[in-house]
């Protein structure tokens, strides 16, 4: 029994390290919001099938575009899009096919950030439709206040 025991605590010793050198990996990459990504060549989808997020990153620009997905699946489109600069034209297009094909549930599945814009792609599941993979974008973009705005929805229905 002493034995194991022995063992056990040269086991925790040995992969505590290797577990914190992680760690701390992963917090001085997090300006980095995807610490892997894969594609799978042979699928048609629009973005990677497969991600893993930082668990560091600054979700503020995350925060501002699902304050806008919660304001859509809860019926209030118009209100959600009030303040992005889309034009009159897709903010019908969008909000006559939110009533078609009402918002459920969505996911991160891609985010790329170009400057001060960032671009976050939505997994989207709807009623009355499968949804694509990757079907919702969001970009937003960092105001001279510091907080992030919505510049840009768009969606595949």
């Amino acid at each position: 029994m002493n034995k194991l025991r022995m063992f056990f605590l040269i086991m925790m010793v040995s992969i505590l390290p290797i577990f914190v050198g992680i760690m701390v990996w992963i917090y001085s990459n997090r300006q980095d919001p995807i610490l892997y990504s894969h594609k799978d060549e042979s699928a048609l989808t629009h973005g990677p099938t497969f991600i893993i997020l930082n668990p560091f990153r600054d979700r503020k620009p995350e925060m501002a575009a699902e304050n806008i997905l919660r304001q859509i699946a809860s019926g209030d489109c118009e209100k959600a899009l009030f303040d992005v600069p889309i034009g009159e034209l897709g903010k019908t297009h969008i909000c006559s096919k939110e009533i078609e094909y009402k918002l459920v549930d969505w996911s991160l599945c891609d985010r790329k950030q170009n400057g001060s814009i960032i671009t976050m792609r939505y997994r989207t599941r709807r009623n009355g439709s499968s949804g694509f993979p990757c079907d919702g974008t969001i970009e937003v973009q960092e105001s001279p206040t510091k907080d992030w705005k919505v510049i840009s929805v768009d969606f595949i229905y």
